[in-house]
């Protein structure tokens, strides 16, 4: 009698490869979005976004697909610099006052 590997020991070593990885991406997405005191690093996600800025999930979606404010993704997970965002709004700011 032959004896052949167990499938699903396979598919296990493959999982815990797959949950290392995920947990590493996690730590460093951890690390981008940490409060800090230089708002110049500080990175926003998309809640972030709207609860800092009082704008709405389709207006960053529609400013993003125009290109307008620049942002990175990591995995499933959106993020803009503090900094552009508040120089995006202030050169808004600007163009509505000189109107």
């Amino acid at each position: 009698m032959q004896i052949t590997e167990n499938p699903f020991d396979a598919i296990l070593t493959k999982l815990d490869s797959v949950i290392a990885t995920c947990n590493s991406h996690a730590l460093k997405l951890d690390a981008l979005t940490k409060s800090s005191n230089n708002t110049q690093t500080q990175k926003l996600t998309i809640k972030d976004f709207v609860t800092d800025f009082k704008v709405s999930k389709p207006t960053i979606h529609l400013l993003m697909r125009k290109g307008e404010i620049s942002f990175e993704k990591i995995g499933r997970k959106t993020l803009f610099n503090r900094k552009d965002v508040e120089l995006y709004f202030a050169s808004k700011q600007r163009k509505i006052k000189q109107k």
